[in-house]
């Protein structure tokens, strides 16, 4: 502890000290504007901030030290439009560009003859922030400096930056910046795009390089190769967002920032609020800070002045010409506060140039943008914008009348743009919320310390000052957030100061009546998490606690009805094929089983006193009988799932559930189908549906009408579901639409691996071919395996090298020997953790599934019936398994699967790349369900996240009434 101390100390100090060098010497206004506000926070939050840049720093913090660089040409409003005026020429453009890059040299060199730097060389910094822009000539004086090196980039990444970061920049999808190519690119403009990358790479080596290296030993004396000295960024933060450019593989050095420059928006200046007010919509077009606006030659001014006069809408025109015809809807000005013009929701169009800086506060705004794209990356950006459906694009030089107006007209009148931007904002508005609640740049400042902690200065372990700051950071941040969503939520409970982990006191009502442990093993690690952060917890289930629980209250149905946990025999399976009517007839009489329940004193309790609960949670699993306490306690209720959902769930929560790709949870398939499995499973939909609606729902109906009074119908009370908790994941299951209230939090009942016992632990160590682990889950008896298949597993396990161990209930089969060890009951997740599990046989059981899938073990399925079919097509789809039914087991199948499985090396590769995209996930899905539950009681039951669809009949809702 006192080391830890000592070390925390040094790193307080360090992180609140470090002197950090900004080095922005391109001379667009645009670029500094996405820099600033994080070099401004830096120094906000003590760091010593020196800036190099062409731009006046405006009101900084007494850490903040800004050199004005001289500027040798006018750095804003230097390019003339009339340049432009030209038909458009894509692969003139592209070479234009290029050139433009060349010319930055210059710039360059114009910075490095200052004095101050010459003298920044003996210096000494933690760390220097830089723009990455054809900038390599700086990385002289970096190497000099010898400081860690934070790339920053206001546009998306030049072609030859990838290299430089070991960043993959594949031309078959990821356009060249100078193009105006899109992600989704035909052959012709794969090859294309394949001849800009090769081109640009081959100017830059051959023509950028020597000139820069030759530059920078000018003024700093022999260097090395400045080529390989950029290499060795630390990081680079990116102002794109894949909601708009696509998403693409990133190395993790490089990181998205996307809008990281929009603050909140202020009111708009008195008089422009005048203008608003008069006017029903407003149009904004703006060409940025680099253009003359005031260039703009007769004829084209003359196109837009004639089609704005017919518009009815107020235009703000940002440019310095003079309007000689008289009207009232055309205003012109030098100057518009741009971001607080395109947040007022009384501004419907954004006419722009495509700068990027624009058009990220365009969509974070909601406004939909017609795009005349000039130079740089902004016919890359409009074609982005193209592309995602949220705007127009026209070529300056072609732009006539005819087509200007014809363009507005679409975008002013098409709803489409509106819906579809609004779709894109919501993922955007991710990293800037986050800036505003935080009061800062967090995002970017996190990284950035983690540079700082890597100099050469310091004396401790970059490992330990990373882990320390990161727990730190993370505490400090999650609790001003905290504080923060409740003061903007004006919550009135009651908060105790001493505890970080509770952010409600409230009551909420558990009810998990299905018997299988299986089940409840999804629903336990929810409901004591959140008793961990205060909440009182009342639980009806057959799975009471051990031990009493402050907090918490067992309504206990233990012995009540028979326990499923090994009393399932498997004899009656064997010969049973998987079909839908063995699912369907099960559930069906299940019903049944719940009745007794109600006739318990503990729930003839609940049913005769008035509890108050804040919040009910219940399974959806054929148990709507139950919810009939929805009804009697007025609570919101979140309804957990421990499968894929239920086929007659999907409609009640306005979720789709179309049968060509998603499969129906009892049967077979995964997601590419071909015709006659989309046929079968189109089939088992309308049949599963007409089921539940005349056979289950009926049953459940009649018998929960005995024990609750004026009870409308279950199905009514299902739909009005807050949330949806759904044991699943698209790494597993794949990828499907899913409703705001459906969450996917499979495998939250996973938790860290525990020590095995030593017996266990040496029969698994002293493995030498490693170990297969053998269960059929919690709910069979393996014991009644029928002879011929428990005598093909055992004849096909002695053929093998590999040990097994094997999960058998019957405590006489105590025959345990160097090959085999059967156990009557195995901490599962526990030897699956251990690295010499070579493969797990089960039988495909979603809980265990997940917990192999997390460990990267490959599976043997052999499916019984319920879920097990399609979790395991899943897990083969995914190449991480093999399945073997009942009919298909023999001895030499069991043998010839099993060694195939461990010999062929992809299959066990498979597994852990299905393992590691399964555990990449923003927060763990604990804290993910956690979130979302008591996002149900801050909002009283979340009605913003029910969809409109839950009001419509059938036919309204497939659109059959119109047709």
């Amino acid at each position: 502890l006192l080391i830890l101390g000592t070390c925390f100390l040094q790193i307080v100090y360090l992180a609140a000290s470090a002197k950090i060098l900004g080095m922005f010497a391109y001379t667009g206004k645009s670029h500094f504007l996405v820099f600033q506000p994080v070099l401004k926070e830096l120094a906000r939050r003590g760091h010593q901030v020196t800036v190099f840049s062409y731009f006046e720093h405006g009101t900084t913090s007494e850490n903040y030290t800004g050199i004005l660089i001289p500027s040798f040409i006018n750095t804003t409003s230097f390019l003339s439009m009339g340049e432009f005026d030209t038909k458009s020429n894509v692969n003139f453009y592209f070479m234009k560009q290029l050139n433009q890059l060349h010319y930055l040299t210059s710039v360059y060199e114009n910075t490095m003859q200052l004095k101050e730097i010459k003298t920044l060389a003996s210096e000494k910094y933690d760390v220097i922030i830089t723009e990455m822009f054809n900038s390599h000539v700086m990385f002289g004086l970096f190497h000099k400096i010898g400081a860690p090196v934070i790339g920053f980039s206001s546009c998306n990444l030049l072609p030859w930056t990838n290299d430089a970061l070991g960043n993959p920049n594949n031309p078959s999808y990821n356009p060249v910046i100078v193009s105006d190519l899109s992600m989704y690119m035909t052959l012709k403009e794969r090859l294309l795009n394949m001849f800009y990358l090769i081109f640009s790479k081959i100017i830059y080596s051959y023509l950028f390089v020597p000139e820069t290296q030759v530059l920078a030993e000018k003024y700093f004396g022999k260097l090395p190769d400045l080529t390989n000295v950029a290499e060795n960024t630390n990081l680079i933060l990116v102002n794109t967002h894949f909601s708009l450019f696509g998403a693409k593989p990133q190395v993790p050095g490089v990181i998205e920032v996307g809008g990281i420059h929009i603050l909140p928006k202020k009111p708009l200046p008195k008089e422009l609020n005048e203008l608003f007010s008069k006017h029903n919509e407003v149009i904004f077009f703006s060409m940025g800070s680099v253009l003359n606006s005031g260039t703009m030659s007769p004829s084209k001014y003359q196109i837009f002045l004639n089609v704005f006069l017919e518009l009815k809408q107020l235009i703000l025109w940002k440019s310095s010409l003079k309007i000689r015809e008289k009207t009232n809807n055309i205003i012109l000005s030098d100057w518009y506060p741009q971001r607080d013009i395109l947040a007022h929701p009384k501004t419907v169009l954004f006419i722009s140039h495509c700068g990027l800086l624009g058009i990220l506060e365009a969509i974070h705004s909601g406004v939909p943008i017609l795009c005349i794209p000039m130079f740089g990356d902004q016919q890359n950006n409009a074609k982005a914008i193209v592309t995602a459906e949220i705007g127009h694009t026209l070529q300056y030089g072609d732009i006539t009348e005819e087509s200007l107006k014809k363009t507005l007209n679409t975008l002013l009148n098409d709803p489409k743009f509106v819906f579809v931007i609004n779709v894109i904002l919501m993922s955007l508005k991710l990293i800037c919320k986050l800036n505003q609640y935080l009061e800062g740049n967090s995002n970017l400042v996190f990284p950035i310390k983690t540079q700082i902690i890597k100099s050469p200065l310091n004396n401790v372990s970059a490992a330990l000052y990373l882990l320390v700051i990161s727990i730190v950071h993370f505490i400090l941040l999650f609790n001003k957030l905290c504080v923060k969503v409740l003061k903007l939520l004006n919550f009135k409970r009651t908060i105790n100061p001493q505890s970080h982990t509770s952010i409600f006191n409230v009551w909420k009502y558990g009810i998990f009546p299905f018997t299988a442990r299986s089940h409840y093993i999804m629903f336990e690690p929810l409901m004591l998490e959140l008793r961990n952060r205060r909440h009182n917890i009342t639980v009806l289930s057959h799975f009471p606690q051990k031990q009493k629980l402050i907090n918490f209250t067992d309504i206990s149905l233990v012995g009540a009805i028979k326990s499923l946990d090994n009393n399932v025999s498997l004899e009656s399976i064997k010969n049973t094929p998987l079909n839908l009517y063995q699912n369907l007839h099960k559930l069906y009489y299940e019903i049944d089983d719940y009745e007794p329940l109600f006739l318990l004193p503990q729930v003839q309790e609940l049913l005769v006193k008035n509890f108050t609960f804040d919040l009910i949670i219940t399974e959806i699993f054929n148990t709507d009988i139950f919810l009939g306490f929805v009804h009697k306690f007025k609570s919101p209720f979140v309804s957990m799932s421990a499968s894929p959902l239920m086929p007659w769930a999907y409609e009640r929560f306005s979720n789709p559930d179309n049968p060509s790709y998603i499969p129906v949870l009892f049967a077979p398939f995964h997601d590419s189908m071909d015709f006659v499995s989309r046929l079968e499973n189109f089939l088992n939909l309308i049949c599963s549906k007409l089921a539940y609606k005349f056979f289950f729902s009926e049953k459940s109906q009649k018998i929960a009408e005995k024990y609750f009074s004026n009870l409308p119908l279950l199905n009514d009370i299902a739909s009005n579901t807050s949330l949806i908790l759904v044991n699943s994941h698209f790494s597993l299951h794949k990828p499907a639409p899913l409703s705001p209230k459906v969450k996917h939090v499979g495998g939250l009942h996973i938790k860290q691996p525990r020590r095995l016992n030593e017996d266990v632990k040496r029969f698994i160590n002293d493995a030498k071919d490693g170990v297969i682990l053998v269960s059929m889950g919690s709910m069979f008896r393996t014991e009644s395996l029928p002879e011929n298949i428990r005598t093909a597993f055992e004849k096909a396990f002695r053929r093998l090298p590999q040990r097994i161990i094997w999960k058998w209930e019957n405590e006489n089969r105590n025959i345990n020997s160097r090959k085999i060890l059967y156990m009557k009951w195995l901490p599962q997740r526990d030897v699956l953790a251990h690295k010499n599990i070579r493969l797990f046989i089960y039988h495909g059981g979603l809980m265990g599934t997940m917990e192999a899938i997390y460990c990267g073990v490959p599976i043997l399925g052999v499916p019984m019936y319920g879920d097990m079919p399609v979790n395991l097509a899943a897990v083969t789809s995914a190449g991480a398994g093999r399945i073997l039914t009942f009919q298909q087991i023999t001895e030499e199948t069991v043998h010839t699967t099993i060694e195939y499985m461990i010999r062929n090396s992809t299959i066990k590769e498979n597994a852990m790349k299905l393992s590691k995209v399964f555990k990449d996930r923003l927060v763990p899905p604990l804290e993910e369900a956690v979130y979302w539950t008591e996002y149900v009681i801050r909002h009283r039951g979340a009605p913003q996240l029910t969809s409109a669809a839950k009001n419509l009949y059938w036919f309204q809702y497939y659109l059959i009434d119109i047709i």
